[in-house]
């Protein structure tokens, strides 16, 4: 699995509005399109299908290669039984 990791530096450090806390973005592991179709139990041209339908997860094209957060995979997933596997809804 690929791994997305910053430098701190202060741009990547945030103040928070209104509780002078500083909080840094913490990486978050990509996943291929393989990885997710897995997940799914789908075939991978079921997952790019439902990426050109925008009824997938959230992806990126990153250098050339569709990849997803893991974060937002779940989120996604977390979604799709709350909705009742209705997009839509």
């Amino acid at each position: 699995m690929l791994h997305f990791w910053c430098t701190v530096n202060s741009s990547n450090l945030a103040q928070r509005e209104g509780e002078g806390e500083m909080s840094e973005h913490k990486p978050d592991q990509l996943m291929t399109l393989s990885e997710v179709a897995e997940r799914l139990r789908r075939s991978e041209a079921q997952l790019r299908w439902m990426r050109h339908n925008k009824s997938g997860p959230p992806s990126a094209k990153i250098a050339g290669r569709v990849m997803y957060r893991q974060s937002d995979f779940e989120r996604w997933l977390d979604a799709q039984f709350e909705n009742d596997g209705n997009p839509a809804a």
